[in-house]
C-alpha cells in the first residue's frame, strides 16, 4: 500500500477540520479588504489597503497580503474562506459559440486565443476560470500570482479557500430580476461593471474604469453594447457601491440618451455578501 506523506495529508486534514468550524467571508477591493469572521454576529473587520505602485498584478498581490494579515490579526485560522473580489481586477469574457460546444479541453484553447486577441501580452500571468451558459462561454480572468498567494496563505493558516467569485456575480445573483429585462451597472470606486442577463444566462459583461467621466462613458458604452448585440433593452439598474458617485447627473444623462434607470438598494436581508461587506468598507474607512 502506498504511504501518504505528512505534507499530502495536511490539506485533507485542513479541509476536514475547517468544515467543523464556521466559515469566514471576505471582500478584496483596491480601497480595503474586509473579513467577516463572526458570521454576521459582530461587525466585520476592515483594513485599508496600502495601494502600492505597479500594475494590476502587484496591486492584487498586495491586497491579498492585507487580507492574510487581517486573518492573522483576528486569529481566523483553520477556517473555510469564501472570497468576493472587486471587478477592478476582473477581465470578463462572454463568448457566443456557433454550432457544437467545444470539449472541456478545447475550451481553454478557445479562451486563450480570445484573451490573447483582446489583451495580447498583458494576459501573461493571468488565470481564467469558465462556465457554460447555454450557447455561451462565460469566463473571468484574475492575476495568477495573487490567486496563488491567496491559496498558499490560507493553507499556511490551516484553512481552505472554499470559493472565490467576482463582485459582479455576487451582486447580480440578488439584484437581477430575471422577469424584467434590464442592464445592471455596478459602480465601484475604481471600476464600473456593465452586465446583461436574460433568463438567467449571461449575455454581456464588461468592466470600465471608474472615474469622473462616468456620466459620459457609461451611456456611450451601453450604446455600443446594445448596438453590437442588436438589443432593444433600454432599462438599466444602478448599484452605487462607492457612495460618492454623482448618480443624479448620471441618471439625467442616461435619461437624455433614452434610458430608464432605477437604483438597487437592498435591505440587509436581501443584500449579497459582497454588497454587505462593501457597506462595512464605507463605514470602516470613516472611523
Amino acid at each position: 500500500m502506498n504511504q501518504i506523506s505528512a505534507s499530502a495529508r495536511l490539506p485533507v486534514l485542513n479541509r476536514v477540520l475547517s468544515a467543523l468550524r464556521p466559515a469566514c467571508h471576505a471582500l478584496i477591493t483596491p480601497q480595503a479588504v474586509v473579513l467577516d469572521a463572526g458570521g454576521g454576529r459582530v461587525r466585520p473587520l476592515v483594513r485599508q489597503c496600502s495601494n502600492p505602485s505597479g500594475g494590476l498584478e502587484a496591486q492584487f498581490e498586495a491586497a491579498v497580503a492585507d487580507l492574510l494579515q487581517l486573518m492573522d490579526d483576528s486569529g481566523s485560522h483553520g477556517r473555510r474562506l469564501h472570497v468576493v473580489v472587486s471587478d477592478f481586477w476582473a477581465r470578463p469574457l462572454v463568448l457566443p459559440m456557433q454550432g457544437q460546444m467545444p470539449s472541456d479541453e478545447d475550451v481553454d484553447v478557445v479562451l486563450q486565443s480570445q484573451y490573447r486577441r483582446i489583451y495580447g501580452d498583458l494576459m501573461g500571468g493571468w488565470h481564467w476560470c469558465w462556465d457554460r451558459q447555454g450557447a455561451r462561454l462565460l469566463a473571468v480572468a484574475w492575476p495568477e500570482g495573487g490567486l496563488a498567494a491567496l491559496r498558499r496563505g490560507i493553507a499556511q493558516r490551516n484553512g481552505v479557500l472554499a470559493s472565490a467569485r467576482p463582485l459582479a456575480m455576487d451582486i447580480a445573483a440578488k439584484a437581477v430580476d430575471e422577469k424584467t429585462p434590464s442592464w445592471l451597472a455596478i459602480i465601484e470606486g475604481k471600476s464600473v461593471s456593465l452586465l446583461r442577463q436574460q433568463g438567467g444566462v449571461w449575455e454581456d459583461w464588461c468592466v470600465l474604469p471608474g472615474d469622473s467621466s462616468q456620466a459620459e462613458s457609461m451611456p456611450l458604452q451601453l450604446a455600443r453594447e446594445t448596438a453590437r448585440r442588436h438589443d432593444d433593452c433600454r432599462a438599466v439598474t444602478l448599484v452605487d457601491l462607492h457612495g460618492a458617485a454623482n448618480t443624479t447627473h448620471l441618471r439625467k444623462t442616461l435619461a437624455g440618451a433614452g434610458w430608464v434607470t432605477k437604483t438597487w438598494s437592498p435591505t440587509q436581508a436581501d443584500a449579497s455578501t459582497g454588497y454587505r461587506l462593501w457597506q462595512a468598507i464605507s463605514a470602516g474607512l470613516l472611523t
